[in-house]
């Protein structure tokens, strides 16, 4: 049985733990007594695990019941020799290592619900951490586990690719009546130079695909660059423009974080993804007013808004449906308060 999440770190890094946090509890029917297990009642969550909740003393407790294929139960084992928490309901149980949480963080950041608040924990810790070791048993638990969540994330795209026309890869988009200008017209009017830094790297300026190898040949600043780039064209077309098409209030930061969060979870793949997860902290301290950018281009005719099959009431409907998920999500997500103006 295992502690895991920020109380498994009160005892090495007291100041990153949140006591008032529920206490996880991962076990095994190998791992607690049968009186134990019964004395709780298991039920299948929204996530479909087999969990139960319990309060002892000033705590609550998730207990959670993990299958014999579940990958955590590799935590489990390269966890079985670390200290033991003595008082809890299902008896003595082993507490997480720092680094075993860590990796059990980064391995559910592809998931949208509480992000914000998951990322923060993450990178704090990780830079707490520093080059800390990580045992071969914790590598391959977290290579297992983050298998398991890009399954449950990307399993109903296998065949997502990007090597495709420009034309394929923006036509398939669900959100029909979203697109009141062209994406790359919404690039080229907020990116740091003349020409997007994405541009610059195509081999193929008639594909959708970004090679890899010429990404990570850019400096660092400009990786970092690039990633904010797609970060205010989304900002502007999924959040900032539909909230003022439907005279919402939004502010910029929160439309800047839904957008990287996007990135980050299910909007991108591969080594793209793990690269805005990775340096979501740097990313975050965007340096450019691309919202006036936005303005500045309307205001010359530089960017035009395009021609919709639909009329003006019949998209300010459409777009409600759309606006309400948004903001669910968000809530979902964990959005700071601090950045809903």
């Amino acid at each position: 049985m295992l502690l895991v999440g920020t109380p498994a770190l009160a005892g090495e890094h007291p100041d990153l733990a949140r006591l008032e946090d529920e206490r996880e509890i991962w076990l095994s029917d190998a791992g607690a007594s049968d009186a134990h297990l019964r004395a709780w009642r298991f039920e299948t969550d929204e996530n479909g695990e087999q969990c139960a909740r319990a309060c002892c003393g000033a705590h609550r407790y998730r207990l959670v019941r993990l299958s014999g294929d579940d990958p955590r139960r590799a935590f489990l084992a390269a966890n079985r020799h670390r200290p033991l928490l003595q008082d809890t309901p299902v008896g003595p149980v082993h507490i997480a290592s720092p680094t075993s949480v860590a990796l059990i963080w980064r391995a559910g950041l592809y998931l949208q619900t509480g992000f914000h608040q998951r990322i923060d924990d993450y990178h704090r810790l990780r830079a707490r951490l520093g080059e800390a070791p990580v045992s071969p048993e914790e590598r391959g638990a977290y290579e297992a586990l983050r298998a398991g969540v890009l399954a449950r994330v990307d399993g109903e795209r296998t065949d997502w690719t990007m090597r495709v026309s420009n034309e394929e890869f923006f036509g398939d988009f669900k959100y029909r009546w979203l697109r009141a200008f062209a994406h790359d017209a919404l690039h080229l009017a907020t990116c740091y130079g003349e020409v997007p830094i994405y541009l610059q790297l195509k081999s193929d300026p008639a594909q959708a695909l970004v090679p890899r190898q010429a990404f990570e040949q850019l400096p660092h600043a400009e990786r970092i660059r690039l990633v904010r780039e797609e970060c205010y064209a989304l900002a502007l077309e999924r959040v900032l423009i539909p909230a003022e098409d439907l005279g919402e209030a939004c502010g910029e930061r929160r439309a800047f974080q839904h957008a990287l969060r996007r990135i980050c979870t299910t909007l991108a793949r591969g080594w793209f993804r793990d690269f805005a997860i990775d340096h979501h902290p740097e990313i975050s301290r965007y340096d450019k007013t691309f919202v006036e950018d936005y303005r500045r281009a309307l205001r010359s005719g530089a960017l035009r808004r395009k021609q919709l099959p639909i009329s003006d009431a019949e998209r300010h409907d459409w777009l409600r449906g759309y606006w309400n998920q948004l903001m669910a999500k968000d809530l979902e997500a964990a959005l700071p308060a601090c950045l809903a103006d």
